[in-house]
């Protein structure tokens, strides 16, 4: 199986909201309903036929599906293995189905999406490349809707609900102190970034449903409350870094840390 900074490709995807569970693999992709019957194979041996696809059959790996569950991106390539064992990827391409039926809507040939990231947006796929570009892609058509400034290694990609912008955070730079993230609000246009306050490398984020508030927890023992417009609004102490989690309700965070420790925060005061 492939592998995203250790940690394998999504092969099962389920879509709790509509019961579907979708099946990556070998050679095919799967749709099941609730009950876990079969509702359709998509087979890339039928539509794929070149001497080059049959050489180095490719393995399939389910990327997402776009809020209204109607179209599934998936992406998929094969291995070529040299006399020493080491392998080297062949035929990529990003390529989308209708959930519905199975059926192949539109393939990007020579993209790959094995250590990228998908984030699903309304109609839309954005895709970003193992190359770090950033490619804004109709769920219809596969169209590029939007050029974007590419991107370098991200830990999170995050839709901001109600805007047309993603939260973006890149763990692998440094300050004095050593190694440190990178974190912003990044506008699907030419707007400038909009830079958020975080100070080491981040263990976790959150983006609040309103899409008006982003917390950063980083193992330097801080979460940072920002506006997303970048403005700091309260700090709490998280010791050694952790987890954030946001209320029903949406007045409280909660900060899980690696102490052990959970403390309740008031999203207003901090």
């Amino acid at each position: 199986k492939a592998t995203t900074h250790g940690r394998e490709l999504q092969e099962i995807l389920k879509d709790k909201a509509r019961g579907r569970t979708y099946l990556g693999g070998a050679r095919r992709l799967r749709g099941l309903d609730g009950e876990g019957r079969l509702l359709w194979t998509y087979d890339d041996t039928t539509l794929r036929t070149s001497t080059d696809d049959m050489l180095y059959p490719r393995a399939i790996f389910v990327r997402g599906t776009t809020p209204d569950g109607r179209r599934l991106l998936a992406s998929a390539f094969g291995i070529e293995q040299d006399c020493y064992g080491i392998g080297s990827i062949r035929n990529p391409s990003v390529f989308c189905v209708d959930t519905a039926s199975g059926k192949s809507l539109w393939a990007l040939d020579g993209l790959l999406l094995n250590q990228g990231k998908t984030v699903p947006v309304e109609k839309r796929f954005l895709v970003v490349d193992d190359a770090g570009r950033i490619h804004l892609l109709d769920a219809d058509t596969g169209q590029e809707q939007s050029s974007l400034r590419p991107v370098g290694g991200t830990d999170w990609i995050l839709p901001v609900p109600g805007k047309e912008a993603l939260l973006v955070v890149e763990n692998n730079h440094f300050d004095r102190h050593g190694t440190t993230a990178r974190a912003y609000v990044r506008p699907l246009g030419d707007k400038p970034d909009i830079a958020l306050d975080v100070a080491g490398r981040a263990t976790d984020v959150l983006v609040t449903p309103d899409g008006q508030k982003v917390i950063v927890v980083s193992e330097r023992g801080q979460a940072v409350c920002s506006s997303t417009a970048g403005a700091v609004l309260w700090t709490a102490a998280a010791p050694g870094g952790g987890l954030v989690r946001l209320s029903p309700d949406g007045k409280t965070a909660l900060l899980g840390t690696r102490e052990g420790r959970v403390s309740w925060v008031d999203m207003q005061s901090g």
